[in-house]
Order: structure tokens, then C-alpha cells, then sequence
């Protein structure tokens, strides 16, 4: 008879090492479910995979996770819900939760590639136009000529047909026929009429004088010494 209890006790073990871990809990079912079953046969093997809660006696399972195998009664007595005798009480209903939601996946962010910023466009360079001289006129640039050191000489002013000749970039306005003194370097000169220039520009260019060449001072050729006369001795004459 001890053979038969011990062999049915391991079984018992066996098939509640199966049922997953049930937490017991006081009072009915938490709120929240979905779906409430009345009955009272712990017989009922329900479909794996649901969220349920048992109410039995005055206590309740807690939730759990159904697999498809165990009855309800196996469910209650694997969370040690218990009457006073130690028998497995009557089931009184089982209550259904939504499954738990899924946790949505976390978005990857693909960072956004950098942007090659477009580079500005190459201002078009605004032509200079070079007004047309007024019918009847022909202006030109007076004549001039240059000297190193240097000078800056203009002859004719009258013949140009212009009211001054500008030399830049040092400004200067020449009305008239005469001598400008210039420091050496490049220059541009021009006629304008009305403050408007009527002539191509003409460069030209004013060195520094060259340094003159120092005279080399001749160098006397040295003296030739005097030789000094030497008078031989004469041998003594013998007069004997």
C-alpha cells in the first residue's frame, strides 16, 4: 500500500513540474481581464498561450500563462491554493486577459548623410563699357614722353581732344601741356571728357636711374730707383 501512495505522489510531482510557476494571491481575480468564464469544472484544459486567473474558494491563482496541458484544477493546485483539508477547491470561474501587447520596436535611426552644401555661383563680372566718343570728336591720349628718375613730359595737351589725361593709380590730372614729376614704378594714363573715359588706357612704366660708374683714379707707376755710381779702387802703383 506505501508503494502504491509513494509511486502516485510521484506522479503528482511530475505532472505539477510541468504547470508553470503560479503565485497565489487573496480575493478575486485582478481587474483588468478581458473575458470572465463561470464555472466550476477544473477539468477544462484551456488553449496555450492565454493570460489567466482562477478564482477557487475565497482565493485566486494570480495570472499566469496557460500551456495548452494542464486542467484548471492542476493550475490551482499548483499555486498551493488549498482548502482547510488540504483538497484542491471547486473551481468558481476563470477570468481571460488581453494577450501582452508586443513591445514595439525601437525605430533605427539612419542619420541623415551631411548635405555638401552647394557652393554660390561665380558672380558674372559686370563688363565695363567704355563710352562711345560723341559724333564729330576723336579723343585720344596726349602725347607724353618719360625719364628715368623720373619725369613724366606731355606735349600737344590741345590735340587730344580731351579735357584732362588721368595717370593712375597716383590720381594725378593733367590739363595742360608740362613736366610731372613721377618716383619710379607702373602707371596707367587716360583721357576723359565729362568725367567719362573716352581712351583705351596706356601703361607704361618709369625706372630709377641708373647709379653712374665712379671713375677709377689712375694709379702712378712706381718710381724707378737712381742707381748710385760706384767708383772702383784703383790697386796701388809700384814705383820702384
Amino acid at each position: 500500500m506505501k508503494r502504491i501512495i509513494i509511486g502516485l505522489l510521484a506522479i503528482g510531482l511530475l505532472i505539477i513540474g510541468t504547470i508553470p510557476a503560479i503565485t497565489l494571491a487573496a480575493g478575486e481575480c485582478p481587474a483588468g481581464f478581458a473575458d470572465k468564464v463561470d464555472t466550476s469544472d477544473g477539468s477544462i484544459v484551456l488553449e496555450a498561450g492565454l493570460i489567466v486567473c482562477i478564482k477557487a474558494g475565497d482565493d485566486n491563482t494570480g495570472t499566469f500563462t496557460t500551456d495548452g496541458e494542464s486542467t484548471l484544477a492542476e493550475y490551482i493546485e499548483a499555486s498551493g491554493l488549498l482548502n482547510n483539508g488540504g483538497q484542491v477547491p471547486n473551481v468558481s470561474h476563470y477570468v481571460v486577459y488581453d494577450a501582452e501587447p508586443t513591445p514595439t520596436p525601437t525605430p533605427v535611426v539612419t542619420p541623415t548623410p551631411d548635405v555638401t552644401p552647394t557652393p554660390p555661383p561665380t558672380p558674372t563680372p559686370t563688363p565695363v563699357v567704355t563710352p562711345s566718343p560723341p559724333p564729330g570728336g576723336l579723343f585720344s591720349v596726349p602725347a607724353f614722353s618719360i625719364e628715368c628718375g623720373g619725369f613724366l613730359t606731355v606735349s600737344n595737351f590741345e590735340f587730344a581732344n580731351v579735357d584732362a589725361a588721368v595717370v593712375d593709380p597716383v590720381g594725378l590730372v593733367i590739363t595742360e601741356d608740362g613736366v610731372y614729376p613721377l618716383a619710379p614704378g607702373d602707371y596707367r594714363i587716360y583721357g576723359v571728357v565729362d568725367d567719362e573715359v573716352v581712351t583705351d588706357e596706356v601703361p607704361f612704366t618709369i625706372v630709377a636711374c641708373p647709379e653712374p660708374t665712379p671713375t677709377p683714379t689712375p694709379t702712378a707707376p712706381p718710381a724707378t730707383p737712381t742707381p748710385t755710381p760706384v767708383t772702383p779702387t784703383l790697386p796701388p802703383t809700384d814705383t820702384e
